[in-house]
């Protein structure tokens, strides 16, 4: 068990760093902050969490923020892996919008020309803005009973953590449901 500060300046672990830039910036038209620099990243899934290193239960500390999505399990996955968008019935990653490299790729692997690039370009931000701004800062409840799976970014000045372990999962939500 500790305290902890969150870093300002998180750095992603998977997600390229144009990616990285690009969502972050997206967070902070649309919610106020850069979830993707200043974010603490939750999950309900262990396989998931363990992924990283130790995991843990977390108490925010004196405030907090936080925001998930109900659409979007991992937004690193949905970005730049398992989620594509369809552009005239050929399906694209959303990394096109960071890499030139995959943007230049799916048009020569689909014979578009220079005339759709801007297209490409609009759809694909176009999804992107809409996931962000859907993206929730209420109904937490709903999240723990429902979408824990999926991550949630926490904003918060320090934090308690304890190490995670069957046993103070179950007996947490024991003291906490009764």
């Amino acid at each position: 068990m500790g305290i902890k500060t969150p870093r300002a300046d998180r750095m992603a672990k998977d997600m390229s760093l144009s990616g990285h830039e690009y969502l972050g910036n997206l967070f902070k038209k649309y919610h106020g902050w850069n979830a993707r620099k200043e974010g603490v990243f939750c999950s309900g899934n262990i396989g998931e969490t363990s992924g990283y290193g130790i995991p843990y239960i977390v108490f925010p500390i004196d405030g907090y923020k936080y925001l998930w999505s109900d659409d979007i399990r991992d937004l690193f996955s949905c970005m730049e892996q398992d989620q594509d968008f369809k552009y005239k019935g050929d399906y694209a990653n959303f990394s096109v919008l960071w890499n030139e490299d995959e943007l230049n790729y799916f048009m020569s692997e689909y014979d578009y020309d220079s005339d759709d690039e801007n297209d490409i370009i609009f759809k694909a931000d176009k999804e992107v803005n809409n996931a962000i701004k859907n993206y929730k800062n209420n109904d937490l409840s709903k999240y723990l009973t429902t979408y824990d799976e999926n991550e949630l970014i926490l904003k918060c000045k320090k934090y308690y953590y304890i190490k995670w372990s069957d046993k103070n999962e179950f007996d947490l939500k024991r003291s906490l449901y009764k």
